[in-house]
């Protein structure tokens, strides 16, 4: 093999490194950016270890903005609103029992995402259920025609912001299943 075939075999080796680099990096970014609660979390677990559980000039890796969530959960608003509030988060019909806590001095307590998630399933379909059986009820009552159009209007209305609000559905897909 000459010097140029042997250059171009170089040059080939480090152009295929460099896509690979270009399509990784091109992957990373479509991922989303790592949830503020859970930086938080984590700043909040090396203070509990006193910021010596890694050196300390290598916690700044929690003040970028370039920190990604590998594994994410699409989670409805009504969990978002569990996860948000402290005094509901922590209830303890949703501690997990059959997690010890792993040595942190009693400071981490185990809350089940499957008794949380449920609890929000359930309460979607009480809910949902309700928004479609109420208006029956109250049309039944209903002589004037005029008060039936309202009554249907309004629970259109409230069954599709319901909806929106509480499950994880893009505007196109909350208004096609209110059509439905």
């Amino acid at each position: 093999m000459d010097d140029r075939q042997m250059v171009l075999c170089k040059i080939e080796k480090a152009l295929c490194r460099y896509n690979k680099f270009v399509a990784n990096q091109f992957s990373m970014r479509q991922l989303p950016r790592a949830p503020s609660r859970d930086v938080k979390n984590i700043k909040r677990w090396h203070q509990g270890h006193d910021n010596r559980a890694i050196d300390e000039h290598e916690h700044s890796y929690l003040d970028q903005e370039d920190l990604i969530c590998l594994s994410r959960k699409d989670k409805t608003p009504l969990r978002q609103m569990i996860d948000s509030s402290l005094r509901l988060r922590t209830l303890s019909i949703w501690r997990d029992t059959s997690r010890p806590s792993m040595g942190d001095s009693g400071h981490v307590s185990y809350f089940s995402d499957k008794k949380m998630n449920a609890f929000v399933s359930m309460m979607i379909v009480l809910i949902g259920t309700a928004m479609l059986i109420i208006p029956i009820w109250i049309l039944e009552r209903q002589d004037d025609l005029e008060q039936k159009l309202i009554v249907i209007t309004i629970f259109i209305f409230a069954f599709l912001v319901v909806l929106s609000s509480v499950m994880v559905t893009k505007p196109f897909e909350a208004l096609g299943a209110t059509a439905a």
